[in-house]
């Protein structure tokens, strides 16, 4: 082809192709070719189309007809080519196959991409575009396969459908998925600004056989929930990288359920989930974000599962109006075979909880749990590996040389969670070398919470050579919790080695831990403390920076044979503001090798003390400061 413009008419554009005939269209790449009524007609199965060295330009235009009307072609091949079409739309044959290699295919202004039959075989280093972006629509009735291929890239095309239709006999069935990906040594796939919609029944995007780069950039994608018993499946496979990509429910209210989808991230970044509800985990976690930034998970529900919901790793996250029920799960530890049933604080090998994340030598990360609810959670202990259920809610920790990150709960709500082991929902330990990492808590509840061990609401533990981690709660409720020993509610273990201060260090807040307006009520231990306990377990002669107390509340804690609302060993604490002991049991505040200091309005009421005072008992070398103008 040499002119500028071929046009068939009549039967001068029908082309027929019998017992492995072969169809051969080439040309000068730089001479812009306008076909027009070109009929290829293939009759036999062992036919074969070749477009070589042509640029298709303005195809439908005019309203002449298709540049290409292929039935029954089961080979098309563009080998070389440029294809950029104007106002193009076709009605594929299902027996048609397309051949693209070391191919540029750029569609204006299609109402449908060119596909000419459901199946593609995409070969070496071929480019798909779209003008404008999102204009050109695929719909997928088989798979694409790609083969012998080292790069693949499409832009700005909608996927409108992805399943895997009944084949007729003698049919080509190239694949399982929508993109099939086969022979090829250390392929790439990257789809750029695209939109993908999936719905009841459809396949995953992606399945390979072979080690897959595969990337997902500025791009969408929909789920169609309005399937009634519809299971929707997970698009893209686990080695998928992905960057400022948007996981959307289109059909709320009726939601978009994701059953064991086994969602597995690795090193994406600006992620976000709306209104897709995963449940039913039960052969694996499910979702797990490894080393990835900014992901976000939102308007979200999780119910049903035997492993851990989320699992971050080396990640900066948000989950937020979300909620976590009916999660019933072993401790996950697969490296902890010759664990003994004893609590080695110094090790954290086991993880648990409906959420666990682990920072590990990480830098300035923040992550953040915001009107989520947790509901209905159990943690429970591990017999094969020997290893203890860990914070039934959430499980964090901080280990390596991990500093500056930020964990901060917001507006969350616990409620009937609990743990075989420790932290009935939070357990919370920095390890390592770990320092300057702060978990906040704000105007958070634990209602009914529960631990077979210590902890029944909320386990902390500064562990190693860690230094200068804090925690800090405001307008924390605990309600109604309960723990075998070592406390009802709250339980810190402190190993960090920072010197003491007198008076203390006017900081945002001072200590490694520090509870702002919190409210402790009905919590209950059979042993030691029925809402806070403290435990130091530096070097004779050192020791933390004291616990601050400040506006807080203790009504109504029972310990049935511990002592006090509030325990401390070798550990100091600050009572401060307008603090209120009421109707405990068994001692209010009971402290052995330590100092406490008050300062502020201390209020002890209608308290009770078996052995000791029932305000305040004093046990070997303990030193109580008053500061001056307190009113106790």
């Amino acid at each position: 082809v040499t002119s500028p413009v071929l046009n068939f008419t009549g039967d001068e554009g029908v082309f027929e192709c019998v017992h492995g005939g072969m169809l051969v269209i080439e040309g000068d790449p730089s001479v812009p070719v306008k076909l027009l009524g070109l009929d290829i007609r293939v009759l036999a199965s062992s036919c074969t189309l070749i477009m070589s060295r042509i640029n298709f330009e303005q195809c439908g235009s005019d309203g002449l007809g298709e540049c290409f009307s292929l039935r029954q072609c089961p080979i098309v091949v563009f080998s070389f080519a440029s294809i950029s079409v104007v106002g193009f739309s076709t009605s594929p044959s299902t027996h048609t196959a397309a051949l693209f290699t070391r191919s540029v295919v750029l569609c204006t202004n299609c109402t449908a991409f060119p596909s000419f039959g459901a199946d593609f075989l995409v070969g070496d280093s071929t480019r798909f575009g779209c003008v404008p972006l999102g204009s050109c629509a695929i719909d997928f009735r088989v798979s694409m396969l790609v083969v012998n291929s080292n790069a693949l890239t499409v832009t700005g095309f909608k996927f409108l459908r992805c399943a895997i239709a009944p084949q007729p006999p003698g049919d080509l069935v190239l694949g399982t998925s929508c993109f099939t990906v086969q022979f090829s040594p250390s392929p790439s796939m990257v789809f750029t600004n695209c939109e993908f919609v999936t719905g009841s029944g459809m396949q995953p995007w992606m399945s390979s056989s072979t080690n897959l780069e595969f990337s997902v950039i500025g791009s969408v994608f929909k789920f169609d929930g309005s399937v009634v018993g519809g299971e929707l499946t997970w698009p893209l496979p686990s080695e998928a990288v992905l960057t400022d990509v948007w996981f959307v429910c289109v059909t709320l209210p009726s939601p978009c359920v994701l059953s064991d989808p086994q969602v597995t991230l690795h090193a994406s970044s600006n992620l976000l989930f709306t209104a897709l509800d995963m449940v039913a985990c039960h052969s694996s976690h499910c979702m797990v974000v490894m080393r990835s930034n900014n992901v976000t998970i939102e308007k979200s529900t999780f119910a049903d599962a035997t492993y851990p919901f989320l699992r971050f790793v080396d990640s900066q996250w948000t989950v937020r109006s979300s909620s976590f029920s009916d999660l019933n799960a072993s401790t996950f530890a697969p490296s902890m075979v010759t664990r003994t049933w004893f609590p080695d604080y110094y090790r954290h090998d086991s993880y648990s909880g409906a959420i666990s994340s682990t920072f590990t030598s990480t830098r300035n990360v923040e992550c953040v749990l915001s009107d989520v609810v947790f509901q209905n959670l159990t943690s429970r202990n591990d017999s094969a590996t020997k290893s203890w259920g860990l914070g039934g809610a959430v499980f964090l920790l901080f280990t390596g040389d991990s500093s500056a990150a930020v964990v901060h709960l917001i507006r969350v709500n616990m409620t009937s969670t609990s743990s075989g082991g420790m932290g009935g929902c939070l357990y919370v330990a920095f390890d390592g070398t770990s320092s300057h990492n702060l978990v906040l808590l704000d105007n958070t509840t634990f209602h009914r919470c529960s631990s077979g061990v210590r902890a029944g609401a909320m386990h902390t533990v500064h562990n190693g050579n860690s230094g200068n981690n804090s925690l800090l709660l405001r307008d924390v409720v605990f309600d109604s919790c309960h723990s075998h020993i070592a406390a009802g509610a709250f339980n810190v273990f402190l190993r960090q080695n920072v010197t003491r201060v007198y008076p203390p260090v006017q900081r945002p807040f001072d200590g490694h831990v520090h509870l702002l307006r919190c409210h402790f009520r009905n919590n209950h231990v059979v042993l030691d403390a029925s809402s806070v306990q403290v435990w130091s377990y530096l070097p004779f002669g050192e020791s933390s920076l004291p616990m601050v107390i400040e506006d807080c509340s203790f009504i109504n804690n029972h310990a049935h044979h511990g002592q006090g609302a509030v325990v401390t060993y070798e550990q100091p604490i600050i009572l401060r503001g307008n603090t209120v002991f009421f109707n405990n049991s068994n001692t209010a505040i009971f402290l052995t090798h330590t100092s406490m200091i008050a300062e502020g309005a201390i209020v002890f009421e209608n308290n009770t003390g078996r052995d000791y005072g029932g305000a305040v008992g004093l046990v070997e070398n303990c030193f109580f400061y008053i500061v001056p103008g307190t009113s106790i």
